[in-house]
């Protein structure tokens, strides 16, 4: 069946997250392109890897979007999109942040720039 492999032993295996097969008759599972993930078992074609948030990157055979989808430098993940999807978010003005970041406090002054402590 989709979704499974043919181990060294002939014996049908379902394809593990981050992966996935067209054909049962395969000895392996593909794994997932870059910037997608699947996080689910028995993946039966490519489209069950999804994509990564926008502005964001995964390795090939990733298999969580919480961890495997890292912002790009400068910005950080919230999950205050529609339905409570992941986005990613730019920092504060003048201020910048390393691939990867979760939360705004992750967000530090750019180079040659300090915050003086108020509001504006």
């Amino acid at each position: 069946a989709e979704g499974s492999y043919l181990d060294g032993d002939g014996v049908i295996r379902t394809c593990q997250p981050g992966t996935y097969s067209i054909d049962s008759g395969l000895s392996t599972c593909e794994l997932c392109p870059e910037n997608t993930f699947n996080e689910k078992f028995g993946g039966d074609s490519v489209s069950k890897c999804l994509a990564c948030p926008a502005m964001s990157t995964s390795a090939v055979g990733s298999d969580s979007e919480q961890v495997d989808c890292l912002c790009d430098a400068g910005l950080y993940k919230t999950y205050a999109g529609e339905d409570g999807s992941p986005e990613c978010t730019a920092c504060p003005a003048f201020s910048t942040s390393v691939t990867g970041s979760t939360a705004v406090t992750a967000c530090g002054c750019e180079a040659g720039r300090y915050h003086d402590g108020s509001d504006g």
